[in-house]
């Protein structure tokens, strides 16, 4: 199965190189003899159509579970982010916003410090894809990351798709398009060092935007008639 991934891989980034005529940067989340396997995916992440539209892509992935079809440009709209997206992307609230407006049936629930058992339960338990706002790897190696962007905006959601205590792992389906072809597997715990996000208010203080910090947060679209959200103590954005 590994080498098999791995002559996959090499097509991929060759086809990559003839159509973009980019090198394609290969992730590596393990070493080389880490086992290479991933979970039975029921949902992929819909690729984000810029660097900013990260945020408009998981809600049209979710929406789309639904079989609710939102352009990305449509989620900007109605969120209401159009002027700021290039420079903070979108908050939380007003992606939860968006899917109040677009679909009245559903529900955006959240939860700030969350844990890993949090996201187990919602995988394993309740069959749900959870979407994380953390700091995204977009290099090779975190030593790439550190030598070419060393204090740049890191700030990403991505769709959590399975996670194994045991063996200290975590999926995501990610809407970057470099990397939405196959899901990523990391670290359990080298990704909870990285969960975490600065994000922007539109207000501003001493001339600047406020900014707050959020951890470890997550957040699901579920039927307003499921209950078991509130079980693990996540909440509602009803503004």
């Amino acid at each position: 199965m590994e080498n098999l991934f791995r002559v996959g891989d090499t097509f991929f980034s060759a086809m990559y190189f003839f159509l973009t005529g980019k090198k394609r940067l290969k992730f590596r989340c393990f070493p080389e003899s880490f086992p290479l396997t991933a979970p039975d995916l029921t949902i992929r992440a819909i690729s984000q159509e810029t660097d900013e539209n990260c945020g408009p892509a998981v809600i049209q992935t979710l929406l789309a579970k639904y079989r609710r079809k939102m352009t990305q440009d449509e989620i900007i709209r109605v969120a209401r982010v159009k002027t700021r997206l290039k420079e903070h992307g979108t908050r939380p609230d007003q992606l939860a916003r968006a899917v109040k407006k677009i679909a009245p049936n559903l529900q955006f629930w959240y939860k700030d410090q969350a844990t890993v058992e949090d996201l187990d339960r919602l995988i394993h338990v309740y069959h749900q894809p959870v979407v994380i706002n953390w700091q995204g790897l977009f290099y090779d190696t975190v030593e790439e990351e550190d030598r070419f962007n060393p204090q740049g905006e890191h700030g990403h959601y991505s769709l959590v798709v399975d996670i194994d205590l045991a063996h200290d792992t975590i999926t995501t389906s990610d809407p970057y398009p470099e990397y939405n072809a196959q899901p990523r597997v990391f670290s359990l715990r080298w990704f909870c060092t990285r969960w975490w996000d600065v994000d922007h208010s539109d207000h501003l203080k001493n001339g600047k935007p406020d900014s707050f910090h959020t951890k470890h947060f997550l957040f699901i679209v579920a039927r307003k008639s499921e209950t078991f959200p509130a079980s693990l103590g996540m909440q509602q954005f009803n503004k």
